[in-house]
């Protein structure tokens, strides 16, 4: 079950950004200014920069955003090249997505419906569970993963994916797989392994099969 949740949200991140590519292209006026200061440039390189950098716009957003997913896409060195965070908020019609590119801060609307998915309802919201305190960095959760991503006949890790499986296994009244948070990492071809996102190993049945080309 949980192997199906995984690659629903698989399907749900490509849904959400243009085809190859982890994120969207930045919007006009995303970058904030608050008069005092300029924006901070590059690419974070931890999940507390990201989520520092895009937590300001969900706020905005909705009164009480929850954090569902995590995607950062890496480099040959193992550095982070762009990355992007998804939020939802109960009953909300569509999910935040907002992240950086090396051109700076972007933001994504996508509403719900077009993607076949069902607001959460209030209960839903309390149900999902905040980001591991222990949860570990893409560069060394990658490394922990070696093991279970070779086999699973996956080549070089390029995307780490963080996900709680919200909103995907949301059935309009209940949660279908219970939301926890975990990690799959990927190669270019979209094969891999889903994991712990502490990095003790890997889930129960943890490949993921590369889409069809």
């Amino acid at each position: 079950m949980r192997r199906v949740a995984a690659a629903l949200i698989m399907l749900l991140v490509a849904a959400c950004q243009p085809a190859g590519a982890p994120s969207a292209a930045p919007s006009q006026g995303s970058p904030a200014r608050d008069g005092r200061r300029a924006p901070e440039r590059g690419v974070p390189q931890t999940l507390d920069e990201l989520v520092a950098r895009v937590e300001p716009a969900a706020l905005e957003w909705q009164d009480e955003p929850h954090l569902a997913e995590v995607s950062v896409a890496l480099g040959a060195d193992g550095s982070w090249t762009q990355a992007r965070a998804v939020s939802l908020a109960a009953g909300a019609d569509r999910l935040l997505t907002g992240g950086v590119t090396p051109d700076g801060l972007f933001q994504q609307r996508t509403t719900r419906s077009t993607l076949g998915l069902q607001p959460v309802s209030g209960d839903g919201r309390v149900e999902l569970p905040a980001r591991p305190d222990d949860v570990a960095e893409p560069r060394h959760l990658v490394a922990a993963a070696e093991a279970p991503v070779a086999a699973c006949d996956a080549g070089p890790v390029v995307q780490v994916l963080y996900a709680t499986g919200a909103p995907v296994s949301w059935d309009g009244q209940a949660w279908s797989v219970a939301p926890e948070w975990t990690a799959t990492l990927t190669d270019a071809q979209g094969a891999g392994a889903t994991v712990d996102p502490a990095g003790d190993g890997p889930v129960a049945d943890p490949c993921i099969a590369a889409p069809p080309q």
